[in-house]
């Protein structure tokens, strides 16, 4: 997602709302990079946000030769006029661009009100213009796809067999929620892993893409913080793997997501459905140690923001959430947002009968949904 600004502090700005909704900015791919280099000044920076520099005041072209070129690489470009900019309503053309016009009172003014004649939603900042995008993202396809679920059932009783599902419809339905869900990008063969990797820009974690498996460390379908130059063999080992303690499962390719940031005390939030009982939550410390110390929390649900931050407080391990010996506090509030998120998903959802969002990464600001599993009728 490109950002074309004279000034830095607007796309930064744009790019920290971004990555509370989970959008994805990606730097440019060399492809790009190298289409950009032939009519950009070398001084220009090609990562993201693309900073067009002072030159843009002089040169308004360079935003239209950015904008056409970046839409070979990103489903949108978020335009950033940080300055005043005579002719903006001509530069832009609203297909697969949000247009930010922070900049040039009168000017701004003017050309803002071009862009809306035609039909071009201007935003004033772009912690205003991303959230939009978010909110659309967000509920983009997820709820005509509940709708066509529960026709489907109504058709076809398909009886108590539950069905796993994919990681990128997972983090849809997580994200309309709010829920901030890791990206899960799939790719069908080597070649596509490969060129995905290169879009991140931190270490990947590549996981086998199966209707037929869910706990994918079992069969060695998981492989942590691979570089794009190991993404190959990474995939190779994978599938010999888990062709072999999974001979009759179904393999669609893998799913990559990007190595999340150290600092932060993994935990565990699952919720199950019983016939009786109705759905509960589970909390207690993530990753490795949940089976390890069984230091878990339950609540029945809906349940309130006093009752989980009661589970938060009654585990074992609360201390190091608290902060202990010197090291910071996490973010408790944080944790509980997304517990109260996770109850109201469930709710809304009654075909949705196993959760599992393990680890789940409390930062000292903020959480980070690493892994999920969703297991519906």
């Amino acid at each position: 997602m490109p950002r074309a600004s004279p000034t830095w502090t607007s796309p930064i700005l744009g790019i920290d709302e971004a990555e509370k909704y989970g959008l994805e900015v990606p730097f440019p791919t060399e492809e790009l990079k190298a289409r950009l280099r032939a009519f950009l000044p070398s001084h220009c920076g090609l990562t993201n946000p693309i900073d067009l520099t002072g030159d843009a005041i002089t040169d308004p072209s360079l935003y239209s030769k950015t904008i056409a070129e970046a839409k070979s690489d990103y489903d949108t470009s978020v335009v950033i006029f940080g300055d005043p900019v005579h002719g903006a309503s001509d530069i832009v053309t609203g297909q697969g661009e949000l247009i930010v016009y922070c900049g040039g009172a009168e000017v701004e003014r003017e050309e803002a009100l071009k862009m809306h004649e035609k039909g071009i939603p201007v935003y004033p900042t772009p912690e205003r213009g991303v959230r939009a995008l978010g909110q659309f993202f967000a509920h983009d396809d997820v709820k005509p796809a509940k709708i066509e679920t529960h026709k489907k059932d109504e058709a076809h009783d398909e009886g108590p067999r539950l069905r796993l599902m994919p990681g990128p419809a997972a983090v849809r339905v997580l994200r309309s929620y709010r829920i901030p869900a890791v990206t899960s990008a799939p790719a069908k063969n080597a070649v596509e892993a490969v060129k995905l990797a290169k879009r991140f820009t931190r270490p990947v974690a590549l996981k086998v893409s199966s209707p037929d498996i869910s706990h994918k460390t079992d069969v060695g379908g998981v492989a942590l913080g691979i570089q794009p130059a190991g993404v190959r063999k990474a995939w190779e080992a994978m599938m010999a793997a888990v062709r072999k303690k999974a001979p009759g499962a179904r393999i669609d390719g893998v799913t990559l997501s990007p190595m999340a940031k150290p600092g932060g005390v993994e935990v565990i939030l699952g919720v199950i459905r019983d016939e009786q009982y109705g759905p509960s939550m589970m909390f207690g410390l993530g990753g490795i140690f949940t089976e390890i110390y069984k230091d878990v929390q339950f609540c029945l649900l809906p349940a309130g923001p006093g009752e989980f931050e009661r589970m938060i407080r009654g585990i074992k391990g609360y201390p190091l959430l608290a902060g202990t010996r010197g090291k910071a506090p996490k973010d408790i509030m944080a944790l509980i947002d997304v517990m109260q998120k996770l109850s109201k998903l469930v709710e809304d959802y009654p075909g949705f009968d196993q959760i599992d969002l393990n680890p789940v990464i409390v930062y000292e600001k903020g959480v980070s949904v690493v892994d999920y599993r969703i297991l519906h009728k």
